[in-house]
């Protein structure tokens, strides 16, 4: 999956508030002061017992705006998790929702560096054993990360780029998987059909997932 990203910063030079500024005019001094991204980045979204992808509208250090499934039920004071690499998950707190749009604030300090975003779709790592059926022979292999379009697995034999086999994983069996690299024992693959999100939620519900990496709160989806 190809994902653009674009950036609009917006950056106030003025100089520092005043120590006796009005309260309210302070608070809207800090949020000029504030820079946002405009961008489109894939997220995975985890409430209590349901998970869903978004899209991030906009980003800075305390909050984002995230376009959510019309269906997914989030409301004004619910508590989030949100992430798009292993490295990067934050816990919010719903604000205001739009129809689709939702904003939240971020419970803790972020870093909001400019390469936190790199141009792809959300992996979402794990530790899950997969079967898998390679010109009439069966493997098992350990799936380290899953995406919307494909899968990177462990302890495969090195197989040339183009091979179909076939996977069962979780209780899902996904035909036509093509090999797009393999070597040293790792293998990546692209799915013939790009997952639903439905699909992809009840991968990372299911207990023999095994999110790893995310270091989110286990209780935000069970």
């Amino acid at each position: 999956m190809s994902v653009t990203t674009s950036q609009t910063v917006v950056q106030d030079h003025r100089p520092a508030m005043p120590l006796d500024m009005p309260m309210n005019e302070a608070m809207n001094d800090r949020r000029a002061a504030i820079r946002h991204r405009t961008m489109f980045r894939p997220c995975c979204v985890i409430a209590p017992q349901r998970v869903s992808l978004g899209l991030i509208r906009n980003y800075s250090a305390n909050g984002a705006c995230i376009e959510i499934d019309a269906g997914f039920d989030l409301a004004v004071g619910d508590r989030i998790q949100y992430f798009w690499e292993a490295r990067n998950c934050i816990s919010a707190e719903v604000v205001w929702r739009d129809g689709r749009s939702v904003g939240v604030e971020h419970v803790a300090d972020i870093r909001d560096e400019d390469d936190q975003f790199p141009v792809r779709s959300v992996r979402v790592p794990c530790k899950s054993e997969a079967i898998c059926w390679i010109n009439g022979e069966v493997h098992t292999a350990v799936v380290e990360n899953i995406s919307l379009g494909g899968i990177r697995l462990r302890g495969l034999p090195d197989t040339p780029a183009g091979t179909l086999f076939t996977v069962t994983l979780c209780g899902m069996e996904f035909a036509s998987v093509a090999v797009r690299w393999s070597a040293g024992g790792a293998t990546g693959a692209r799915f013939s059909q790009r997952l639903c999100r439905e699909d992809l939620a009840a991968l990372l519900l299911d207990e023999r997932f095994g999110i790893t990496g995310i270091g989110f709160d286990k209780e935000m989806a069970s």
